[in-house]
């Protein structure tokens, strides 16, 4: 039985030796494996959908630019709804944000973006638009009167400001070198 364990051993290696001897032997002819072809067709056409760019409308790009500025918002700030921490955007929450340098990053990862790039080259009267878009943040709760979701406690608003002026930043910055 050992005998067997040991031949059945040796057998595999060799197997796999002759496997790897033919494969390489039709690489170094040039011709690819079927699986391989198949991989490469595949990332063919991934990069031709990437090149085809769809072209938005100057309004669906003003949508989709205030989008991209609430969604950075979220991911950076969390609602607040109470007082209490852990239920709001605290002064500690700014002082990680800043010490993260969070909006830079954001404005880093922007200027190389090449969605944001389209989106912001296609929209039309930029310089209007541009007040709109550093605008878009949540108010205060006292500016607001009322503690409640509708708002945002003074920190909160304060870094989805400053995601804002990043993200307005990034987008003057692709104007300019286009």
């Amino acid at each position: 039985m050992r005998y067997l364990n040991y031949f059945l051993f040796v057998l595999l290696i060799l197997f796999s030796v002759a496997c790897r001897a033919d494969s390489e032997k039709v690489m170094a002819e040039n011709e690819t494996l079927p699986e391989v072809k198949f991989i490469k067709e595949i990332e063919e056409i991934e990069e031709e959908i990437l090149i085809v760019e769809k072209e938005y409308t100057s309004k669906e790009s003003e949508t989709k630019f205030l989008d991209l500025i609430k969604e950075l918002q979220k991911k950076h700030v969390f609602d607040s709804f109470g007082k209490l921490s852990g239920e709001c955007f605290t002064d500690r929450d700014l002082e990680y944000f800043l010490s993260m340098n969070i909006s830079a990053n954001i404005y880093q990862d922007l200027i190389e973006d090449s969605y944001v790039q389209q989106i912001v080259m296609s929209i039309e009267n930029w310089d209007v638009f541009k007040k709109k878009a550093l605008n878009y943040y949540e108010r205060t709760w006292s500016e607001n009167g009322v503690v409640s979701r509708a708002g945002q406690t003074m920190a909160g608003s304060e870094a989805e400001k400053l995601i804002a002026e990043a993200v307005v930043k990034a987008a003057d910055k692709i104007i300019r070198e286009n």
